[in-house]
This record gives C-alpha cells, sequence and structure tokens, in this order.
C-alpha cells in the first residue's frame, strides 16, 4: 500500500520548473530601449532651440531698419504733384514695410483725380519706389456759352482739370451742360465724338477751331476761310460720309468764289449764307407824265 505513495512523491519531485513571470522580461526590454528614447529627447530638443534660434532672427532683422520707410521717389507724375502721392500712399519714415503691401499702396495712390495707376515696389533696404500713370486728355471739353472755360477729359469721358488757355494738340467740344473738375462724361458721347471728329477731319482739309453738340445730338463745328470763321451744321451723324462730300463739292465751289459765313447740311438741300450778301435791287421810281 505504500508503493503508489512514493510513486506519487517521485512526479511531484521530478516535474519541470515554472517559467518566469513576464514581468521580468518586459522590465529587461525597458532597460534595453531607455538610451534609444534619451537619444530621442536630445534630438527633438536640440530641433526646437534651433527653431527658436530661427524665429528670434527672423524677429530681429524683420524689425531692424532695413525693413523701415527710408526714401520714397515718385515717377511719372506731371500734372499731379508729388506731395499729392506722398499723401495718397500712406507710408511714413520709419515704418515698417511688411505691414503695408505693395498692391494696397498702389490703390491708394490710384485713387488720385488725376492717376490712372499706379506701381509700387519694395527695394531694400528701405526704399520705395512709386510709379505714377496719369490719365491723358484726348479732348477739350467747355459749355457753348462766351468766353467758355476749358476742361481736360480723358478717354472715358472723365473731367480731369481746368486749363489755363487751349491747346492744338486736342479737338475742342462744346457742350450744352456745365461742365465740372470730376465729372463724368456718357462714354456714348464721347465715343461718338472721336469717331466724328476722325472722319471729319479726315474729309475736311481746314483746320477746325472747336466742335459743338447738342443736346438732341446735332453736331456742327467752326472753321475759317479767308481768316473768317465759318460755322458748318452737320445735324445728326446719319448719312455723315454723305455730308462731308456735299460739303467738300461746296468748298471748291461757293467757297473759292465768294466770302460764306456759313453752310447748312441738316437738311436735302443745303443752304449757304454769305457773309456779304448782295444787295436787293432797288425798286425802279415811277416815271412822271
Amino acid at each position: 500500500m505504500l508503493r503508489p505513495a512514493m510513486q506519487s512523491n517521485t512526479r511531484s519531485t521530478s516535474a519541470r520548473p515554472l517559467p518566469r513571470p513576464r514581468r521580468q522580461r518586459a522590465n529587461r526590454i525597458n532597460r534595453v530601449s531607455s538610451p534609444l528614447s534619451e537619444w530621442r529627447w536630445s534630438v527633438s530638443s536640440r530641433h526646437c532651440f534651433l527653431v527658436l534660434i530661427f524665429l528670434v532672427a527672423q524677429v530681429i532683422v524683420f524689425t531692424s531698419s532695413l525693413f523701415q520707410v527710408q526714401r520714397i521717389y515718385v515717377t511719372g507724375n506731371e500734372t499731379v504733384s508729388q506731395e499729392q502721392v506722398l499723401t495718397a500712399c500712406g507710408l511714413q519714415s520709419g515704418q515698417y514695410l511688411w505691414k503695408q503691401r505693395p498692391a494696397t499702396v498702389a490703390g491708394r495712390v490710384a485713387s488720385i483725380q488725376n492717376v490712372a495707376g499706379c506701381n509700387v515696389a519694395y527695394i531694400l533696404p528701405g526704399q520705395v519706389n512709386i510709379t505714377v500713370r496719369e490719365r491723358r486728355p484726348v479732348y477739350q471739353v467747355a459749355s457753348n456759352r462766351p468766353n467758355p472755360t476749358w476742361y481736360a477729359v480723358d478717354e472715358q469721358g472723365l473731367v480731369l482739370r481746368k486749363l489755363k488757355g487751349t491747346s492744338n494738340q486736342y479737338p475742342r467740344l462744346k457742350l450744352d451742360e456745365e461742365i465740372q473738375v470730376g465729372q463724368r462724361l456718357h462714354p456714348a458721347l464721347i465715343a461718338t465724338c472721336s469717331q466724328a471728329c476722325g472722319l471729319i477731319e479726315q474729309e475736311f482739309p481746314a483746320s477746325i477751331w472747336y466742335y459743338t453738340m447738342d443736346q438732341r445730338g446735332n453736331l456742327s463745328f467752326r472753321t475759317f476761310s479767308r481768316q473768317y470763321p465759318v460755322d458748318v451744321q452737320l445735324g445728326t451723324l446719319e448719312n455723315l460720309n454723305y455730308k462731308l462730300k456735299v460739303l467738300g463739292a461746296l468748298m471748291n465751289s461757293v467757297m473759292q468764289q465768294q466770302q460764306v459765313a456759313g453752310i447748312d447740311l441738316r437738311f436735302s438741300t443745303p443752304v449757304v449764307r454769305l457773309l456779304h450778301p448782295p444787295k436787293p435791287p432797288e425798286p425802279a421810281e415811277p416815271h412822271q407824265t
């Protein structure tokens, strides 16, 4: 009866030892990986330090006199004064350039009455170049009255400024309305006058003093013949080429023989008004018997 018990004890003593707990293996892995984590931490801290130095350097550079306004040069202005441009641009000495975009400064300068466009460039250290493109007049416009005041008008119909006198460089146009600086004439009016004046000056060889257009669209002009003024009324611009041919025929016939004061082409038959019309014959006296 004792043999089974002895066999049971032999089995228990000869059994394999239990495996080591996993906690000890995990501790071994942590001990091996700790130098790698320390190296990664040192690299990341060094990277952050370099980025911090770079940002500090950027702040020092951008806040230095290199990016501060020191000199402003204005070019391209003729009728617009330099003081107007400097006031409109909004830049002041010592102001940082990166606070104002060049496009924003150019937009401020372009808001001036006689300025059509503007280009702004920053050149380090602290230099600003402002190139102004002014509006160019294409007409001289005045109200249709004696001793008129003439104004310069650009191709878009904007009244730019008052002129001291008149010039032969641009066509003169009188209108039946008051003209003021800053006023914008109707674009159709400018386009019509531009087309008509081009045809008239191409077909009519004499010098034209001024054009006149009323509110109904009737066009007329004043020229000279033998140093005397001649008023030509064309009416509407319908059949303008035909009217100019009739006018040329009258110039070669009537105006070569007599002094003409005016020609009216508004009707189917032209009307010629002479400067010195012939006197009507005096009535014959009755015979006395």
